[in-house]
């Protein structure tokens, strides 16, 4: 069977929503590596504002099993979706290019900055005496953008396209069937 497939991207890019969907057309469960986090007492959010450094560890870590659990298991297909920063991580990085070496497909979801921002909360525009977030957002999509280089093996822009019409263009695109 083979041909699981990682979603990566910034926040707001619809890997979420064009992972259920995928997932759900393929007959196949959606792993995502932020519920390494997630507990019944603390949330994901939580998770982050209680101790940043030991979440963002976990959740690479997370995510770097994940990866690797798939180019493993060639017997199913997967959809795993990974959280925006973990791709930067240097063991994610090493995991995705070994998995993309077995067949495993890398897909990068991207959207314009207006609609990123709309889809994360960020739509109007904050003025603030230290920048405004916009600009952090911005600034940090950059920063993702350049990390995702010579990761990825498809980019689908998102800014104007239904999670369906994403999918429809993915199963296209690899010929997955």
């Amino acid at each position: 069977m083979g041909d699981s497939l990682v979603l990566i991207g910034p926040s707001g890019s619809g890997k979420s929503a064009v992972g259920r969907v995928l997932s759900d057309r393929l007959g196949s469960g959606l792993l995502d590596a932020s519920e390494a986090l997630g507990t019944e007492e603390t949330s994901v959010t939580e998770a982050f504002v209680q101790d940043p450094e030991d979440a963002q560890r976990r959740i690479n870590m997370r995510a770097r099993d994940l990866v690797e659990m798939v180019s493993k298991n060639t017997d199913q297909r997967h959809v795993v979706e990974l959280p925006p920063s973990a791709p930067l991580d240097r063991a994610v990085r090493s995991a995705l290019l070994a998995a993309r070496e077995k067949d495993v497909i890398v897909i990068y979801l991207d959207a314009n900055l207006e609609t990123l921002a709309r889809r994360s909360g960020l739509g109007a525009a904050q003025p603030g005496f230290l920048g405004t977030p916009r600009a952090w957002f911005r600034q940090l999509n950059r920063t993702l953008e350049e990390g995702y280089q010579g990761l990825y093996d498809l980019h689908c822009d998102t800014t104007h396209v239904d999670p369906d019409a994403v999918v429809d263009e993915i199963m296209r695109v690899v010929a997955i069937n």
